[in-house]
């Protein structure tokens, strides 16, 4: 009987997307107490903001979209961990060990750069936060934390503890959590020395010289602009302060002794608060890669790159019907019709089982209705057709009137502007050789070549003759440069008849040479 209600549940949890499961057990948790939950998703701006940044952003939306469509209050908070010291390969070494807010590419500050750069990404595929946060505003330009700094200082050698607790290599007693960057050439300082007043309020002293500059600086930590907690402590205390509910974190945060398990401990024991719903996801990597996109690193395949291969609800439908514990690998090259194709289906099932609560729930977080949602124009033949034509709107869309009698033009019209920049833009930077093609003429001219071309001018010229090919492969290289290529009847039947007979003509004429 036990078993058999446990398998019960574990089928109800089933029928729903995950981002409603996560929205129902926010709601359990926090039901007589909270009148606003409060989502959050972590970016370092220390490079260009990829697709796998992307995915701890959707999450977070996702759970946000969920709680709006049951009519419950919730606020999506974006935050930047631009108070973070430089690590990135892509920045100059002189600007190394400075806050991202800071280091400079270009005479251009990065993290302004890459932030504004994601959130007008996220803002054309209709994700806008409700709050963005900046970790540099909030650690530098003003005293938000500071007083918790203060509090958690104070209790330092308790913190030390709970850390050594879950490491191999001990944290020695006078380790000190607090991190400080120079107020004159904001580089990192290494060495400072802290003291504690002894007369009441206790406010703690720092003085240090700067290796990099040669500054002096003696004060409070109240007095110091450029300081921040190390990330043990941060993630922790910022939860606290902001009161953050959820957040999603990345599978490698999840392990044992990682920064969620001393987070735990922190909140409870230090700030006396609980942990967030944390919510493991599996990475996002591209194909042929083992490892997972870093913008520090240089990984630059970010929103604006998928955006011209897919249109929006493409894009969410794509990232928010995979299981967080699934990983994603991004293969543009090879699953460019796969991935059209699988959203078309997703959205005949949604019209076929309107009862099915998971699809009509994920087609509710991306906004949009399956029973108005047109897809009459196939990505695939599109590829075909747009190179046959050349990219001529006028030509394309000529040609899928004469397919699709009983749709308007103007719907045609609509379809075609989203789908065909994005095929030119696969053609020409993703598309495997064998997707593209044009007329060319082989390097080396043989008589088969010749006598192929011989064939197609009589055809062209005759209406009515019978076309008969044994080897197609000449045919191919005649034309294409290949021994490959789109059905030959679709190529001679479709491009321009001038165009073919010019290039036939010209393949004899050098061939006489």
């Amino acid at each position: 009987m036990t078993v058999h209600l446990r398998n019960s549940k574990k089928t109800e949890e089933d029928k729903q997307h995950w981002a409603f499961q996560i929205a129902k057990q926010l709601r359990e948790r926090g039901a007589l107490t909270k009148e606003c939950f409060r989502l959050q998703s972590s970016i370092s701006p220390s490079g260009v903001i990829h697709i796998g940044n992307f995915r701890d952003t959707i999450i977070a939306w996702a759970v946000r979209r969920a709680l709006a469509l049951k009519k419950i209050e919730a606020e999506f908070i974006l935050n930047f961990d631009d108070a973070d010291g430089v690590k990135s390969k892509i920045i100059p070494e002189e600007e190394q060990k400075k806050p991202l807010s800071e280091a400079l590419v270009n005479y251009q500050k990065i993290s302004k750069k890459f932030s504004q750069l994601y959130l007008k990404e996220l803002m054309e595929l209709g994700i806008i936060p409700d709050r963005i946060l900046y970790q540099a505003e909030a650690y530098f330009n003003s005293n938000r934390y500071t007083s918790l700094m203060n509090y958690a200082l104070s209790r330092n050698k308790k913190i030390v503890k709970i850390l050594n607790g879950h490491r191999k290599k001990k944290l020695s007693r006078d380790w000190n959590s607090l991190i400080i960057f120079c107020e004159s050439c904001k580089k990192q300082i290494e060495e400072f020395y802290m003291t504690t007043q002894l007369s009441f309020p206790r406010k703690k002293h720092i003085s240090y010289h700067c290796h990099h500059c040669g500054k002096n600086f003696t004060g409070t930590v109240h007095e110091i602009s450029y300081k921040k907690m190390a990330w043990r402590i941060d993630w922790p205390m910022r939860c606290h302060y902001e009161k953050i509910d959820y957040e999603p974190c990345g599978i490698d945060h999840y392990v044992q002794g990682s920064t969620i398990t001393t987070s735990e401990e922190i909140l409870k024991k230090i700030f006396h608060s609980s942990m967030p719903l944390i919510n493991p996801y599996e990475i996002v990597r591209l194909k042929n890669s083992n490892y997972k996109l870093s913008s520090s690193k240089g990984d630059s395949f970010n929103l604006s790159i998928y955006h011209n291969l897919y249109p929006r609800e493409v894009i969410l439908w794509f990232f928010l019907s995979r299981e967080l514990m699934s990983p994603i690998v991004v293969n543009p090259a090879e699953d460019f019709f796969r991935c059209y194709s699988e959203f078309n289906r997703f959205i005949r099932h949604c019209r076929d089982n309107p009862e099915n609560s998971k699809l009509r729930q994920l087609a509710g977080i991306i906004d949009i209705d399956p029973e108005k949602y047109l897809a009459n124009i196939s990505v695939r033949k599109l590829c075909f057709v747009s190179q046959i034509f050349e990219n001529d709107l006028s030509l394309i869309l000529s040609h899928f009137k004469r397919q699709h009698l009983n749709v308007s033009e103007q719907v045609l019209l609509e379809e075609l502007k989203i789908k065909l920049h994005r095929v030119t833009y696969w053609l020409d930077h993703f598309a495997p050789d064998k997707w593209r093609f044009t007329l060319t003429a082989p390097k080396n001219i043989l008589t088969k070549h010749r006598e192929a071309a011989k064939t197609i001018i009589n055809w062209l010229q005759n209406p009515g003759t019978k076309l008969t090919i044994k080897d197609y492969q000449e045919y191919y290289e005649m034309l294409l440069n290949k021994p490959y290529g789109p059905r030959l009847r679709s190529i001679l039947t479709y491009w321009n008849r001038e165009k073919l007979l010019k290039h036939c003509s010209q393949i004899i004429a050098n061939s006489e040479i």
